[in-house]
């Protein structure tokens, strides 16, 4: 049960009662209602482990890739380590930026600076900006960097007309396409 006795479930049926009126006080209430359910807690446990496992399954795929023979077998089994491990990396870097690992935010952000920048080679400060942005604008199409990054997803019809013609097929089979498209994210992020 987390600290101050409340479960989640308590925290959240209060939540739903918010007076909407008054913004401050509904969320000066949402907040002490997150802090009795015990939301906000560290949870040192949780990411001792995860951050063991993902570092782990990062550093089986790199000894795969270079101690396995060539094949196709080690070869998919050497990327599929790295992707799965590369992206559990990121969230843990993720969770950092966020300053939700450590009670320090020196901390938080030398991890967040180990996980992105000097593990996945992409610069923690880059990121940290760009992921901030994204939460002051979501899904804002003129303002959040996460929707700008290439001309290959639309989310209106109008937007969809903006784009060239050569690019409309794509669009339009966006949903199919969309996990092909975030292997380059990488690439566009770096």
């Amino acid at each position: 049960m987390p600290a101050g006795g409340a479960t989640p479930e308590a925290a959240t049926a209060r939540v739903v009662a918010l007076p909407t009126s008054d913004p401050g006080r509904a969320y000066a209430e949402l907040r002490l209602a997150i802090l009795a359910g015990g939301l906000l807690d560290r949870a040192y446990g949780y990411y001792t482990w995860r951050s063991g496992a993902s570092f782990a399954l990062l550093g089986i795929g790199l000894e795969a890739a270079f101690l396995l023979p060539a094949g196709l077998v080690s070869v998919s089994l050497s990327a599929a380590l790295l992707a799965f491990g590369s992206v559990q990396v990121a969230l843990i870097g993720h969770d950092a930026g966020h300053l939700a690992v450590f009670r320090s935010t020196r901390a938080n952000w030398m991890l967040g600076w180990v996980c992105w920048s000097l593990v996945l080679g992409i610069g923690f400060w880059y990121w940290y900006d760009r992921h901030n942005r994204h939460h002051a604008s979501t899904n804002d199409l003129a303002a959040d960097p996460d929707l700008q990054w290439a001309g290959l997803v639309a989310y209106t019809d109008e937007s969809l007309q903006t784009r060239p013609r050569r690019m409309r097929w794509l669009i339009r089979h966006q949903a199919l396409l969309g996990p092909i498209y975030t292997l380059g994210l990488a690439f566009a992020f770096r």
